[in-house]
């Protein structure tokens, strides 16, 4: 050992001259923070570039939230079949080739009824249901420029509703001019319909007229005038119907309803069939002569031969177009057929083709790939509306984020090499050469390498070595001391023992007199009080003897005869007040029930757990022995009010040394529950803990004794 602590002294006195020496030197500084100079520099570089990138890509999640969520095909295909409702399915079903656009030509589609209505009473309040609203067209001023005004015009499904063309408009006007009685030159709000079918066209002016006897100001029957060739007209009732005005905050709007009668334009040999043939054929051209009374003018307004369609499928499809999906509309059944879904004109150069594949669209980048294809039926027909998206799409924003993630993975790479090499490695030598120092013994040399190095890791190798042999050294001293007093305990340890078992045995010599006396004084088998006495006179061996507790209760011999356990538990129930356990109370039969037990270890076993239940059991409540058996067992179950046992102590409390109680000199030492569940098993039974809900219970269970023959 002499030499062990001069070569640590002289160990330690170069590594103070050393380390003096490195501090002196004008390189000093940065050779002690070359390492953590480099790390810092170049985690700043990390951070300054992942920032960046972050503020960039924060700015786009943010600008595109909205837009991502919008873009998912299959919840956008859902909304977008959900949009109608049956009348709606119905006119897609049987119109589909005008629903598949954003602007159709004014022309009837086929409905599955006719919703005209006469004129209504007076005392009316309920209006007639209009025509689905993807029947509608928004009528555009020839000139150009927005209305406000729509028309519908259907032929019903079932030809009962008559051989009718019906009309449904909607007409933006602040105030309605009627036609007066008498008036030639029709100076009244007014329009101009013009219906061409069959190679057949005829003109009609539909005007306002207050029905006589009608004094509702809103409500107006439609009067037709016929143009029969130079200015001239005509009354015809070949067109019927009626309006009606609703005022709202936003202006007054005038509801049209009318019929014409088709069979002008229909041949005699067609008169069975409906729809009529070529009924696709029929076109309209309308035009609205508007007239004010305050202040006086008059105007003619032309609208469009085509318009946009309300509830278009190219409309509602906004949103998967503008994510550059395509959308078409199939048929599935005998008659299969393909409608693509054509996109509104501000977003067809989405899918304008490119000579070389790929393109670029709004500076997002789009790569062909697979067609992503996602289907949805629209109930009640036999369409289906599929979503198509061919392409792989890498979106503006993202361009400037994969610049900066490549210069992140170069640095990543770097630093991956960079650490492993000056950092990672030695930790790794160390953790190998830390296993050797850890089982090495005291007079062994062993080092932690790269001590040579001038930056942190070789400063601290330098330090740890030297930290190194200095515990060395006072794990030797301290190695001494702990095996002088170990020494000195066990010395003392075994005279206690010794001690110990010499007072047993002089306590057993002492008790062993009066205990025979007090035997000889109770000779009689029936005294209760003999038991008891035999029970400490057997236990005497073992406490001269100073064997264990467990090696004791294990030698104790068992007889094993047949008892009747039912008389057995009403004397234990009796006597327990003897033992200072008051109102302990037994429920079952009295007797006849025979087990196979020894009656001093049961009633050891018992009065344990009956001393248990004493100690933890409420003031003043009761503890209830309670006996069943069946053909095979007998349980006995002891039930006490009080504390609960926790779930995690219903097994330890059977452990020998293992108690509940506060204080052990007073309450128990640990072993009653534990002699308890040896005697049990020892008789083929066992006896088991659990909680009820008003406190704890312990149960025991015996064989039956095999009846005699």
């Amino acid at each position: 050992m002499g030499g062990l602590k001069s070569w640590i002294a002289s160990e330690a006195r170069r590594a103070r001259e050393s380390s003096r020496e490195f501090l002196s030197s004008p390189r000093a500084w940065y050779k002690r923070r070359v390492l953590w100079l480099r790390t810092v520099l170049f985690l700043s570089l990390l951070m300054v570039i992942t920032g960046v990138a972050s503020a960039h890509l924060y700015v786009l999640l943010s600008d595109r939230a909205g837009e991502v969520r919008s873009e998912l095909f299959q919840r956008d295909l859902r909304d977008l079949v959900g949009r109608f409702d049956a009348d709606e399915r119905f006119v897609i079903n049987n119109n589909p080739t005008d629903m598949v656009q954003e602007r159709r030509a004014l022309k009837p589609l086929l409905l599955p009824r006719q919703y005209y209505q006469a004129l209504p009473s007076t005392s009316a309040q309920v209006l007639p249901r209009q025509p689905p609203r993807n029947c509608f067209v928004q009528l555009d001023k020839e000139a150009g420029g927005l209305t406000g005004d729509r028309i519908c015009a259907y032929f019903a499904e079932n030809r009962a509703f008559g051989r009718f063309l019906f009309l449904a408009a909607t007409i933006a006007e602040e105030d309605v001019v009627p036609l007066k009685p008498g008036d030639i030159k029709m100076a009244a709000d007014a329009m101009r319909l013009t219906i061409g079918a069959n190679g057949h066209t005829q003109t009609w002016w539909m005007t306002y007229q207050v029905p006589p006897n009608y004094q509702r100001p809103d409500r107006f029957e439609l009067t037709s005038f016929r143009e029969v060739g130079d200015g001239q007209r005509d009354r015809d009732r070949r067109i019927e119907g009626w309006a009606y005005v609703q005022r709202q905050s936003k202006g007054s709007r005038v509801y049209v309803v009318a019929r014409v009668d088709f069979r002008e334009f229909m041949d005699e040999n067609e008169d069975q069939a409906w729809p009529p043939p070529n009924w696709r054929n029929t076109r309209l051209s309308i035009e609205r002569q508007d007239v004010s009374s305050n202040p006086p003018r008059q105007r003619t307004i032309k609208y469009r031969q085509d318009g946009v369609s309300e509830l278009s499928l190219s409309a509602l499809g906004s949103q998967i177009f503008n994510a550059y999906g395509s959308i078409r509309l199939e048929r599935t059944g005998a008659e299969k057929a393909i409608w693509p879904v054509i996109p509104p004109p501000n977003l067809q150069e989405k899918f304008e083709p490119s000579p070389i594949g790929m393109k670029i669209s709004d500076g997002d980048l789009l790569w062909p790939a697979a067609p992503k294809i996602q289907s949805e039926p629209l109930p009640d027909t036999d369409l289906v509306l599929t979503v198509s998206h061919p392409w792989t799409l890498i979106e503006r924003g993202f361009w400037k984020i994969l610049l900066y993630l490549i210069v992140l993975l170069i640095g990543g790479a770097y630093a991956t090499w960079y650490f492993s090499k000056r950092l990672l490695r030695p930790i790794s030598d160390w953790s190998q050469y830390s296993e050797q120092i850890a089982s090495a013994r005291i007079d062994k040399q062993v080092e932690l390498p790269y001590a040579d190095r001038h930056d942190e890791v070789g400063v601290l190798a330098s330090a740890i070595n030297a930290l190194i042999n200095r515990v060395r050294e006072q794990t030797a001293r301290a190695q001494l001391e702990r095996e002088a007093r170990a020494a000195d305990e066990r010395r003392k340890l075994q005279e206690e023992v010794e001690n110990q078992r010499q007072n047993l045995k002089l306590i057993g010599h002492e008790i062993r007199s009066p205990l025979m006396s007090l035997l000889a004084r109770h000779r009689d088998p029936e005294d209760r009080s003999r038991r008891y006495i035999e029970r400490m006179i057997a236990a005497l061996p073992h406490l001269m003897g100073g064997a264990s507790a467990s090696d004791a209760f294990d030698s104790r011999k068992l007889v094993i005869d047949e008892l009747d356990l039912a008389t057995f538990l009403v004397e234990v129930a009796e006597n327990a007040e003897h033992a200072e356990i008051v109102d302990v109370k037994y429920s079952g039969v009295r007797e006849g029930v025979r087990v196979l037990a020894d009656a001093s270890a049961l009633e050891d076993a018992l009065t344990n757990i009956l001393s248990n239940a004493n100690r933890h059991r409420n003031a003043g409540t009761e503890i209830q022995i309670i006996l069943r058996h069946d053909a095979e067992l007998a349980i006995v179950e002891v039930w006490d009010d009080g504390d609960f046992l926790p779930e995690e102590n219903l097994e330890r409390i059977f452990d020998l040394g293992y108690t509940t109680a506060p204080k052990v000199d007073e309450q128990g030492q640990g072993a009653g529950l534990h002699i308890a569940r040896k005697y049990l098993r020892r008789m083929g039974g066992t006896v088991e803990a659990r909680n009820h809900p008003r406190g704890a219970v312990f149960t025991l269970t015996l064989p039956i004794a095999p009846s005699l023959i």
